[in-house]
């Protein structure tokens, strides 16, 4: 029942904001979006080119990612990265980079990503300030960084390994293990 109601408001929401859907399933919708609210709502399935995702994200005014388990999110912090206002919920994997500074965050109920997505447009200020900081947030997972980190990672991971084989010799002088190290 509650999925009916979210749905409702959404085609209600079209009424006043163009929406777009995307993902895998979206199609499916179609039908009912055109009997509801007929040229407010178009529903895109998944987009695998790179260029045509970056046109859409360049026409959004506001992405909602209305997945609570997932593991990453990518799609969100492509939007911040974007300039688009994000609406997601308190759980999940979003929440490794997605905070109230950057983000519009809501409990994952239809009625709550409504309420997040109307708070978007009531405040300028906070949109702002928003933004902004999320363009910093996706600028710390841009890949030169994430690489970067993850050598960093490696790096830290090998010396702690030498540190601690340096320092255990009595462990290398076992037969078992001298027989069985790939050091």
């Amino acid at each position: 029942m509650q999925l009916l109601a979210a749905e409702a408001r959404v085609y209600t929401l079209a009424k006043r904001f163009p929406i777009g859907l995307l993902g895998l399933r979206a199609s499916w919708r179609e039908e009912i979006a055109n009997q509801k609210a007929p040229g407010r709502i178009r529903l895109f399935g998944h987009i695998a080119n790179r260029e045509d995702l970056a046109e859409l994200y360049a026409n959004c005014d506001v992405l909602v990612h209305p997945n609570p388990r997932e593991p990453f999110g990518i799609a969100p912090l492509e939007a911040m990265e974007s300039g688009i206002r994000v609406v997601a919920p308190w759980s999940g994997g979003v929440l490794s980079y997605a905070n109230p500074g950057d983000a519009w965050l809501v409990s994952p109920e239809g009625a709550d990503f409504v309420a997040g997505v109307r708070e978007v447009f009531a405040d300028e200020a906070a949109r702002k300030m928003k933004i902004e900081q999320a363009l910093r947030t996706a600028a710390n997972f841009d890949w030169p960084q994430v690489a970067a980190t993850f050598f960093d990672l490696y790096d830290d991971l090998y010396k702690r390994f030498r540190r601690s084989y340096d320092l255990a010799p009595e462990v290398r002088a076992i037969p078992e293990i001298q027989s069985n190290s790939n050091f």
